[in-house]
């Protein structure tokens, strides 16, 4: 009977404790969702009132009452969170959509807004441009000093049709422009006076004729912000006749570009801690090799047939931090199929990605090949009658000749070619 009372007191302890367990469950549950369902109308309301508050905003502004389309990230990417409490909304005035950004932190009092971002820009064109010819704008942007976005004006920047040099005043400009060799000094050009009372960055170049200027325009690609601009200028080198750089509070105008000889090409060194294609330094040396050390190389590999067609006999080159380019003349490889013509290398730094054939970019009169920043030796090649080659960090065990058909550019620039005007 005793054993009977100690096993029933053991089962309605183990009843109560499980009530209380599945109790607190559902207590906790319940609180997760009340603070969930309160997060998420506080959200809803915080986007709510940004709502209201962008109508009202584009009402005091511009005076009109614009129809709210929604909130939006297709334009400026923006996600509103708990981390980030911008919101990007879309809006319709007749028959014209834009978009206004807000910040919901209380307390605060910012938009900005798009509306009539490309009246602004045509007009700033306009006005700008006037006085010149033969040039080609790379990249524009206008915004409000105080937006890290592009395109952005706040609520003081206002276009009448007839005050734009009031607007630049109050807006940041950015302009890369490029233009044929009719100016001596590109410093005295009448747009940086213009844009002097303003905040303004500018970077002006000059190609040698308009049409190495438009070459360059159409093979250049919009390059993401990740990418550095000067490789697109670096591979026109020998056509840049003057630069001229100023963000208003300090100018650049120093070219100072210069070119190295081997008996078969030209090349030149920008070095990085330059970071500008508009100076180069003649610190490093592309020499004859004494060791021959490439065919062995590729040979360890079952790859000397990619070498058998030489061009030229080995070079090497010392370890360079920046960038250097190659300017093979088309005249001395007129006997060739310049799409067969490679730049084989290997190095003998360690690295694991030791080797590769790259192929040119044609630049005016040169094919123009990146070297790898790093300690190599090259030589140019014929591979054709060749499949393409592949790197060696590529390649696999099992086929080292199967391809994926991977571009072994020099460069970056893979992007869709683009110039937004050229006159």
């Amino acid at each position: 009977m005793g054993e009977f009372m100690i096993s029933r007191k053991k089962t309605i302890l183990c009843i109560i404790l499980c009530t209380i367990a599945v109790a607190s469950c559902l207590v906790l549950n319940f609180l997760c969702t009340a603070k969930k369902i309160n997060a998420r109308n506080k959200r809803n309301a915080l986007i709510s009132q940004a709502s209201e508050n962008a109508e009202r905003y584009i009402k005091e502004k511009y005076g009109f009452d614009a129809k709210m389309i929604g909130r939006s990230s297709d334009k400026y990417h923006i996600r509103f969170n708990d981390y980030c409490p911008y919101i990007e909304f879309e809006m319709k005035y007749k028959d014209k959509k834009f978009y206004v950004v807000t910040d919901t932190t209380p307390g605060t009092s910012y938009y900005e807004d798009d509306y009539q971002y490309d009246e602004i820009l045509a007009a700033a064109e306009n006005y700008l441009f006037q006085n010149l010819s033969d040039y080609a704008v790379i990249d524009m942007f206008i915004r409000s000093p105080d937006s890290c976005l592009k395109y952005l004006m706040n609520k003081d920047i206002i276009y009448n049709g007839s005050n734009i040099i009031d607007v630049l005043n109050k807006c940041s400009v950015s302009i890369e422009m490029v233009m044929s060799d009719q100016y001596s000094d590109l410093s005295d050009l009448d747009i940086i006076d213009k844009l002097s009372s303003g905040d303004y960055t500018i970077q002006l170049t000059s190609f040698d004729t308009k049409a190495h200027m438009n070459e360059f325009i159409k093979s250049t690609g919009k390059v993401a912000y990740y990418y550095r601009n000067e490789w697109r200028y670096e591979k026109y080198a020998p056509y840049i006749t003057d630069y001229y750089y100023d963000d208003g509070e300090q100018a650049v105008e120093q070219l100072d570009i210069s070119f190295q000889k081997t008996d078969d090409f030209e090349y030149a060194y920008f070095p990085e801690e330059e970071n500008a294609y508009s100076k180069t330094s003649n610190n490093i040396k592309i020499q004859l090799s004494v060791f021959k050390i490439i065919k062995t190389s590729f040979n360890q590999y079952g790859e000397a047939g990619w070498l058998s067609k030489p061009i030229t006999n080995e070079y090497t080159l010392d370890g360079a931090y920046g960038d250097v380019w190659i300017y093979y003349p088309l005249e001395k490889l007129k006997d060739y199929d310049i799409e067969n013509v490679g730049l084989a290398w290997y190095s003998f730094g360690g690295e694991s990605n030791n080797r590769d054939i790259i192929g040119a970019k044609i630049c005016g009169d040169y094919a123009v090949f990146g070297l790898p920043d790093r300690e190599i030796c090259f030589k140019f090649v014929d591979n054709s009658g060749q499949d393409k080659y592949v790197p060696g960090s590529k390649q696999t065990t099992d086929n080292p000749c199967n391809s994926d058909n991977s571009d072994n550019s020099d460069n970056p620039d893979n992007s869709e070619n683009w110039f937004r005007r050229n006159k």
